[in-house]
């Protein structure tokens, strides 16, 4: 056999080698977007939907009590508050509640006439809405749950050494910002206030373990997992910012919550992982939680 006739036929094996390869790669890629693509179980999407209802409803149903709380709370934090009447909110809470027998209106009632608990789980109820929100909608949409997980960076794949090791960076730039904004009260003789310890103190220490635990994960599904890739980094940074302010009423903490969905929302955007800014927020408010009960 001549060396022109070898080559022919060495390329005509390679051909069909890569041939093959194409018609393999293009059959896993098809199976598995198929697989994502594959409904969640009736069951799973229920599970959403009436948990949705049933956190929101909640919500309403202890609403007064959770504010009277908090308005009790940020007038004691801000004394100009003080002539801000909170009367009607305790009187709906107390006299529609204690009238009601029922026990959707005895629970309300136990929320709206404690302080502590009615902050706690105020703030619980909504953090949890919010993943409840995204599976529930992405699923309403036809999408199924393991589309759901990929799309919001939960993958396991997702999960790697490098991210971690993102998510911890991250951590550390922002507590190095707040260290070094604490430098500078102290050589400035000027106090910052963030009113997170106020907030913070004084509540169930099943509060203390969501808040590190589950309320990073709930918060980074909405607003880096669902919301960047739909309305922008700067825009979701903006709503996770005016929720901190609302939390508590602090211009440091709006700026600060702000910056982080900056940095979350662009370590997102480029990696596609939602890890590295759960591991980061996980690790802040696990720091925030252990300097209020240890320094």
């Amino acid at each position: 056999m001549t060396a022109k006739k070898r080559s022919t036929k060495s390329h005509r094996i390679n051909k069909g080698r890569t041939k093959r390869a194409a018609s393999q790669n293009a059959k896993a890629a098809r199976s598995e977007s198929a697989s994502l693509d594959r409904p969640a179980p009736a069951a799973l999407r229920y599970f959403f939907y009436i948990g949705l209802i049933v956190l929101v409803v909640l919500t309403l149903f202890v609403i007064p009590g959770m504010l009277d709380a908090k308005f009790q709370h940020y007038q004691s934090v801000y004394p100009q508050l003080g002539n801000v009447s909170v009367n009607s909110l305790a009187g709906f809470c107390n006299s529609y509640y204690s009238k009601n027998e029922s026990p959707i209106g005895s629970s309300a009632m136990g929320l709206c006439g404690a302080y502590s608990s009615a902050l706690a789980n105020s703030s619980i109820t909504l953090s949890l809405i919010f993943p409840f929100i995204v599976f529930a909608y992405l699923m309403l949409r036809g999408k199924g749950l393991k589309r759901i997980i990929s799309e919001l960076g939960l993958s396991r794949r997702e999960l790697t050494y490098r991210y971690v090791a993102l998510g911890i960076f991250l951590f550390l730039l922002f507590f190095g910002l707040e260290f070094f904004i604490g430098a500078i009260e102290v050589l400035t003789h000027t106090y910052i206030s963030s009113n997170v310890t106020e907030y913070l103190s004084n509540l169930p220490l099943y509060f203390y373990i969501f808040v590190f635990l589950v309320a990073p994960i709930d918060e980074e599904i909405l607003f880096r997992g669902f919301m960047v890739p739909r309305f922008g980094i700067v825009l979701s940074a903006l709503v996770f910012g005016a929720l901190h302010y609302i939390s508590y009423f602090s211009y440091i903490e709006l700026i600060a919550a702000f910056a982080f969905g900056l940095a979350a929302g662009y370590v997102f955007k480029r990696t596609n992982s939602l890890y590295p800014s759960i591991i980061g927020h996980m690790l802040f408010d696990f720091s925030t939680v252990f300097l209020l009960f240890f320094i």
